[in-house]
Parts: structure tokens; C-alpha cells; sequence
């Protein structure tokens, strides 16, 4: 057996716990050491529709069968592998698995696997591998540059499979060319130069617990070189008044790649049984928060350790705090650990030789014994400093549950009113990340959690759940009153993870994400306007914007499902919401996601309905000539994860309806649409960009197919530039005739259009057939961001 001590802040104060850990041999569970080891999320030499691809390695001893294994994200993007066969990832090897198996289109990957319906974002995305009983294996959650790299044309790839791959820091940027030019490993050992420090401090037993503090403080430093160095002369140091300067007598060598430690008595008997190589004076090392600073002959400062009495650091007592890996930034308290090799009269450490380390695990004890509080995790900070920390216990309220496998997966946990800070600075709520796991709970439950805490793109969490339980009684957690406009953004942050109501009347102010992900942003009182609309531009517009994003808030369904069958959520009874429609007030779980705060109701929402939709379509007056804009959102008669067949050259993702019957549904609903505008011209945009006309033409026999043969024609184009999408006119010959061809405004046309930044348009002349007066319709489909 192997000995540590872990440190926590808990209900009874500081509660310090002997943990065993007991270390076994490898069970049959070896698929849980599967890491997702390099990751190519944009390429150069191809399309990303072509070229992305990730690798699994496999560290053990045995191969590894995936077959029947699930990837997925935290959205919607999965796919089950299924290789008619198995799919083995070999004992110390890799498998690549890619969205193109063709090596001449791919960028020249050899691809073991090909999948659909998975998208590597090139900004922040998720690979979450689970085996075949739907059990999560490993993550990675990278988050577009931060904290993880953000290679175009190159891949990422972890320093080494033994380090935690959802640490952004542990992945580089891959150098090494292969096939068409772009850079990374795939199927191979990653090229992750290694970048470390010639000399640095390496462990510090502060603590003894086996002699007082006065004759075992030690710390150990190490040559990362390979030639000796003399330390006669340098200084040690903190940030107070503690210094010593080394004076050997002679030379005091750090060997080459060895160590040498330093400490406050060389007596072997009398300092726990360390052996120390050199013994100093005037320097101490306080058991809470403290500095060793160490400074060359000439002054300079060499390394420098800053540990924080437990907050992100270890805090042991009877073992030393020992670096995992002289790689890391010894600087940063989530790269130490608690020592677990016995030395001399029982301490743990390892004075003058390699380090040990394992996560140290506290003990899950049962319902009501210490556990971490929720406010303490939370801070009054935007970030937890308790980001990465394993083994933390939890107990509190349940006030939000979203387990269903298609809803978040977790739960929102609150800490009892009786334990609660009363500083409104601090959250008392928090996510736990269950990933369908978890007991039945309901709200009001009282349960206890140990996992993870992580900063997932910002919203703090418990993930990697490792034990949980239902105690089996109820308790109460006040959930926090809010009033718009909020004071300053940064508040809704003391509010993240916790039970809120509003009071308030809330209005719906925009529902352009109702359908597809069940959000609706809600506004105080009337639905905002866009600045410029109503003020002038410059600082009354920024004075209007400001209030206006501290007057709103997002409710959100809690569902992972995009397009959810049958409707989408909030409806009234003729199946809308419309913009100014209200609520008396709101009750739910305040979260963050996708950079906006939202909430996600625990109880039914009924909006009342403010803004009636006419009957009549107002009267304008002049022709009875009709002209109608249409957004058909990616019609594709090319079913979606058909992989890259679209586009004018068919070398693009499809992006339209993901099999038949979901095709039919989108095709009838917009038929119908286009009936009911019963226009003389239609301008639709996001049609399918074939080579041919067929996307546009199926639309119009569908339309045909109900209000008779020949009422409605198109202009046919074939391909518009070179995208998946693009525009197209329907027309109805009885009222026009076109006049000559059809224009495209692109760069072939005029010299100044800009291609990167622009959609070509499409022109085309009409006569109207009773009086002989002609007019030109030009459609655009202008980009939402960069247009020029």
C-alpha cells in the first residue's frame, strides 16, 4: 500500500483526511486507457470537409477493439463505429479515423476508419469517445486557442499520452510535413518538441511529519543538463525577507541530470532521514503560502516556486510536494502532487531521486459527513481556482435535473440554505456533468458528488463524476431573485449554477434559434431595438447597446436535440411565439453556454400572446405585381453524411436533411410557405449548389404539384460560385416573361467585388406579360459577418 494526505476546505472547517490508496494491477477495463492523441480540425492542403481526421492511441500492453464504439461532441455531431469487423487499435499503437479514407483527396492521411456526421470546429469543439455499454472512455474539450493551440494547416498534438489531454497546455502544435504538406503524425509517435528548464526546483517537503519543521524542511532541485553545474554562490530566497547565499567552501554541483538537495539540518538521524548535500541557514518554509526563489551567482533569477497553501497546490502534511514531470511549468499548482514513496522514519517523498506521484483521491464517506462547499468552489472570481481538481466532494440541493440523454446530462446542484455564505459576490449553485449516468433525482433531492471540477468554456462544472448518491431526504435552496437590467454583465457570473426567478415581466425580443436549439432571448418589458434604429451612432448607440445586453437573458430549453420532432418548445395554440410576447415571470437554473448566460426553466412556460399576427397582409397600393424573399434554410435534395459529394465540384459536405423523411418534412413545409405567399417572383436563397438545377427544380414540382402544372417556373442557372449554397428565382409565367439571360455579380464581372467577403448575386430581367413594363430582381444572400 501506498500513503497520502489530501487538504480540503469543508462544512466542519479545515478538515485534513488520511487517505489509502491503494494502487492494483490493471483490470479488464484497459479501454479506459484509450486516449484521443492528435486532432486535425483544419486543414490547408484540403477542404476541412475533406481532411479532418483524429487519432486514438492505445498505451497498454493488448489491442483494443472499437467496434461498436460511439464518438461524439457535447452538441449533436455523433456516429457509432461500425467496421462490419473489428476495429483494433494495436497494443502501444494508434487508428486514425477521418472524414475522407481517400488518401488523393484527404491531404494524404492513410485513414483506418472513415465516419459522418461528426464536424471538427476550427474554433471550440469536443471528441468524446464512449465504448459500446456508452461509457465515457476519454475527452477532449479544446476551446480555439486560449489555452489549447489553434493550428490552420497543422495538427494537435498531446506532449505525451500519460498527461491529462483536456489540458490545453499539454497539446503543441504538430511540425512534422506528411502527404500533401499540411503537418502532423497520423499514425505515429507525435513530434511535440519538449521544452524544459535547466535547472529547477523540483520538490519541497515543507511539512514533516515525522521531525519538527526546523530540522526536516528540505527541497530538492534538478539538472535537466547533461554537464554538471556549480551552485556555490547562488542564493535562495522567497518574496519576504527569508535569504541564504550558498557558500560551500568549495563547489556545490548539481550533477547532470541529477539532483541536489537542500535543507535546514544535514543530520541524518535528527531530520527524518534525508541526506542532505547541503545544509542552510536563514530560510524557512512556511506550512501555508510561500516562495523558494533561486538566483544565480550574478543575481539573476533562475526558478522561482509559488505555492498558495492549498488552493491550487498541494497542502501535504508528512510528504513533500513533488513536481509530475520537470516538462511542466513548476510555477502552476495543478502540475504538483502529494509524494507517496516512504523514506527514512516515514515521511513520503524522494530526496535526490525521481519523483512519484499519483492522484491523491479523498474517501466518499456517506450523506452528511464533510464535503467541499459549493460557494468555495465557485469564488468571486469569473474562474474556479479549483479548475482541475480531482476527488472533490460536494453535497447540496438539487434544483434543476436535465439527465435525459437528450436533454444537458447532469444536474444543477445547490448548496442547503443552512450552508450558504450569504455572500451575494459567490454562486452557491453548480453543473454536475453526469453523461447519463446518474441516479433518479428529483428536485428537492439532497445528494452528494465526487468529480472534477472543471472550467468548461467558462461555465464551472463537477465532470468525471466518480461516485454519487441520492441521500434520500430533501432540503431547501432559495433560489436568487433577479431583477433587469442587470448592473454589469459580471454579475450574472455570482449567479452561475443557482435556482433564479424573475419577477418581472419578460418579452420575447428574438427567436431566430427557437426552432433549431429551442432558444429565445427574453428582454424587460418591450423587445430591444437595434441601436442604430432609434440613436444616433457612436456613444449614444453604445450606451443603447450596453443597456440593452444587461436587460436581456436567454431561456433555453435544456435539450441537446436541434430540430426537435414534433415542434420546437414555447409555442401558443396556433404554433408560433412572436416577437413581444409575454411572460409574467420566470423560474429555472441560470447556466452559460456558447459565451451567453441562459436559463433553462424547471417549470412550464406559457408566454401570453401580445402581438397577434394579422389577417390581411397590409395594402401598399400600386401594381398587384407581388415579390417575395424566401429563406429555405439549405435546401439539399442530397441527404446529409453522404459525406463529401456536394458543392459545384463535389468535394463538400451536404448540409441539408439528414435522411427522407426529414427531407419531405422540410420540402412540404415549404411548399406550403411559397402557396400561402402566392408571389409572382420568388428570390430563395441557401438552395443546394449542384452542378445541375435539380435542388431548384424539385422545389418547384412540389409547388406545381399542388396548385397545378405550369403555374410556377424557375430560372435555371446551374452552380453559382463556389460554395455548398446558393440563390435561385421562381416565377410564375402567367404574370412574366424573362427577359434574355440571366447575371451573376461576381469578381468575373466587376474587378472590385471581393470573393472572401460576398455570396455572387443573381440578376435576371422580367416583362410583365399585361403591361409590357420591365424590371429587373436581384437576390442576394448577404453574409452575416464581413460582407463588403
Amino acid at each position: 500500500m501506498r500513503f497520502s494526505f489530501c487538504e480540503f476546505i469543508t462544512r466542519g472547517g479545515l478538515l485534513r483526511l488520511a487517505v489509502i490508496v491503494l494502487l492494483l494491477g490493471l483490470s479488464g477495463n484497459v479501454s479506459a486507457q484509450l486516449v484521443i492523441n492528435e486532432i486535425m480540425q483544419n486543414p490547408s492542403a484540403v477542404a476541412d470537409s475533406a481532411g479532418e481526421w483524429f487519432e486514438i492511441h492505445n498505451p497498454t500492453a493488448g489491442a483494443i477493439d472499437i467496434d461498436g464504439w460511439t464518438v461524439e461532441d457535447n452538441d449533436i455531431d455523433s456516429f457509432v463505429i461500425a467496421n462490419g469487423g473489428p476495429l483494433l487499435v494495436p497494443a502501444g499503437g494508434y487508428v486514425v479515423l477521418g472524414n475522407n479514407a481517400d488518401s488523393g483527396t484527404n491531404g494524404g492521411v492513410t485513414v483506418d476508419y472513415e465516419y459522418s456526421g461528426m464536424f471538427l470546429s476550427n474554433s471550440a469543439d469536443e471528441l468524446v469517445l464512449l465504448d459500446g455499454g456508452l461509457n465515457e472512455v476519454d475527452r477532449v474539450e479544446w476551446d480555439g486557442g486560449p489555452a489549447f493551440p489553434d493550428p490552420t494547416g497543422a495538427s494537435m498534438a498531446l506532449k505525451d499520452p500519460a498527461l491529462d489531454n483536456n489540458v490545453g497546455a499539454n497539446w503543441c502544435t504538430a511540425s512534422t510535413p506528411f502527404g500533401a504538406g499540411d503537418l502532423g503524425t497520423p499514425g505515429g509517435m507525435n513530434d511535440c518538441p519538449i521544452v524544459v528548464p535547466d535547472f529547477l526546483i523540483n520538490e519541497i517537503m515543507q511539512n514533516p511529519a515525522a521531525v519538527f519543521d526546523s530540522n526536516g524542511e528540505w527541497f530538492e532541485l534538478h539538472n535537466t543538463t547533461d554537464s554538471d553545474v556549480d551552485i556555490n554562490g547562488w542564493t535562495i530566497a522567497d518574496n519576504d525577507f527569508d535569504s541564504h547565499v550558498i557558500a560551500n567552501g568549495g563547489p556545490l554541483l548539481l550533477p547532470a541530470g541529477g539532483y541536489l538537495v537542500l535543507g535546514r539540518n544535514a543530520d541524518y538521524f535528527s531530520n527524518g532521514g534525508v541526506n542532505v548535500d547541503y545544509q542552510y541557514d536563514d530560510f524557512f518554509l512556511s506550512n501555508s503560502s510561500d516562495e523558494v526563489v533561486l538566483l544565480d551567482g550574478a543575481g539573476i533569477e533562475v526558478d522561482r516556486v509559488e505555492y498558495d497553501n492549498g488552493a491550487t497546490f498541494p497542502d501535504p502534511t508528512g510528504a513533500s510536494m513533488s513536481l509530475l514531470d520537470p516538462a511542466l511549468d513548476n510555477n502552476v499548482g495543478a502540475n504538483w502532487c502529494e509524494a507517496v514513496t516512504p523514506y527514512g522514519f516515514g515521511d513520503r517523498g524522494t530526496p535526490g531521486g525521481q519523483n512519484t506521484c499519483v492522484p491523491v483521491i479523498p474517501p466518499f464517506g456517506a450523506c452528511g459527513d464533510d464535503a467541499v462547499f459549493i460557494w468555495h468552489i465557485q469564488g468571486d472570481g469569473p474562474a474556479s481556482a479549483w479548475d482541475g481538481t480531482e476527488g472533490v466532494i460536494i453535497e447540496g440541493v438539487v434544483v434543476g435535473d436535465f439527465q435525459g440523454s437528450d436533454e444537458l446530462r447532469g444536474i444543477f446542484v445547490q448548496e442547503e440554505d443552512s450552508d450558504a455564505d450569504g455572500n451575494p459576490e459567490t454562486s452557491d449553485g453548480i453543473f454536475v456533468f453526469l453523461g447519463g449516468t446518474g441516479p433518479d433525482v428529483a428536485p428537492g433531492d439532497v445528494v452528494r458528488v465526487q468529480g472534477t471540477v472543471d472550467e468548461f468554456f467558462e461555465l464551472t462544472e463537477i465532470t468525471g463524476v466518480i461516485n454519487m448518491v441520492d441521500c434520500g431526504y430533501d432540503d431547501t435552496a432559495t433560489p436568487a431573485a433577479i431583477t433587469l437590467p442587470q448592473a454589469s454583465l459580471d454579475d450574472w457570473e455570482r449567479n452561475e449554477g443557482m435556482a433564479v426567478t424573475f419577477a418581472q415581466t419578460l418579452v420575447a425580443s428574438d427567436h431566430f434559434n427557437q426552432a433549431r436549439f429551442g432558444e429565445v432571448e427574453l428582454a424587460l418589458e418591450t423587445p430591444l431595438d437595434a441601436p442604430t434604429n432609434v440613436v444616433a451612432p457612436g456613444a449614444p448607440a453604445n450606451a443603447l447597446q450596453d443597456l440593452n445586453d444587461r436587460s436581456r437573458i436567454q431561456l433555453e430549453d435544456g435539450s441537446r436535440v436541434q430540430n426537435p420532432l414534433p415542434l420546437p418548445p414555447y409555442l401558443g395554440d396556433d404554433n408560433t411565439l412572436r416577437i413581444g410576447d409575454s411572460l409574467p415571470g420566470l423560474a429555472g437554473v441560470l447556466s452559460f453556454s456558447f459565451g451567453d448566460y441562459e436559463v433553462h426553466p424547471t417549470s412550464e412556460v406559457v408566454f401570453t400572446r401580445e402581438n397577434p399576427r394579422p389577417e390581411e397582409a397590409p395594402n401598399v397600393g400600386g401594381s398587384l405585381l407581388t415579390v417575395a424573399g424566401f429563406n429555405v434554410l439549405n435546401y439539399f435534395t442530397t441527404l446529409d453524411g453522404s459525406g463529401a459529394i456536394c458543392g459545384p465540384l463535389g468535394d463538400q459536405g451536404c448540409r441539408g436533411a439528414d435522411n427522407p423523411f426529414e427531407f419531405e418534412r422540410q420540402k412540404a413545409k415549404i411548399v406550403d410557405a411559397l402557396v400561402r405567399l402566392d408571389a409572382d417572383i420568388a428570390g430563395v436563397i441557401e438552395l443546394e449548389n449542384a452542378p445541375d438545377d435539380t435542388p431548384l427544380a424539385d422545389l418547384v414540382d412540389g409547388l406545381n404539384a399542388v396548385v397545378g402544372a405550369g403555374t410556377f417556373d424557375y430560372i435555371a442557372t446551374g452552380a453559382i460560385g463556389p460554395a455548398a449554397i446558393r440563390q435561385g428565382i421562381i416565377y410564375r409565367p402567367e404574370t412574366l416573361t424573362p427577359v434574355g439571360g440571366f447575371g451573376i455579380l461576381d469578381d468575373s464581372f466587376d474587378p472590385d467585388y471581393r470573393a472572401g467577403f460576398n455570396r455572387p448575386a443573381l440578376a435576371q430581367t422580367f416583362e410583365e406579360n399585361t403591361s409590357g413594363e420591365r424590371f429587373t430582381v436581384v437576390v442576394n444572400h448577404l453574409k452575416s459577418k464581413g460582407s463588403d
